[in-house]
């Protein structure tokens, strides 16, 4: 059983950037005594805390694109012509797109909105390309 907490605690350690020192690894594969097993608790909730911390960081910042994408948004319908701003835009969809990626919420978003997304992107991508 404990196998299968230590893997679990690697598995979200390892998805969060976030790593043990060797003395905190060998704790928790062997605690010695009630002290050691509630040591190991604590230093899970640790592990836990942080893992939940980077989230939270990384979703606040994906929030902040996703307003400036709707400023821009907002700004290009008032004045569709502006090509400058027509390029801050795909640059911005850009952005957003490759944050909601890169922190695996595709799922959570409307998929017309990631649809969205992808579209304007687009000619990024050919130009990269």
């Amino acid at each position: 059983m404990r196998f299968f907490k230590l893997l679990s605690i690697l598995l979200v350690m390892a998805l969060s950037n976030v790593s043990l020192m060797a003395g905190e690894a060998a704790d928790i594969l062997l605690p010695k005594d009630p002290a050691a097993l509630l040591q190991n608790e604590l230093i899970r909730l640790d592990t836990l805390i942080a893992c939940t911390q980077k989230s939270v960081e990384e979703q606040k910042k994906l929030k902040v694109l996703i307003v400036e994408y709707k400023t821009l948004q907002e700004q290009h319908l008032k004045k569709p012509q502006d090509n400058a701003l027509l390029l801050l835009l795909v640059k911005s969809a850009d952005k957003v797109l490759k944050a909601i990626q890169e922190a695996y919420l595709i799922k959570t978003f409307d998929p017309e909105f990631i649809e969205e997304l992808s579209v304007l992107s687009r000619p990024l991508k050919k130009k990269a390309g």
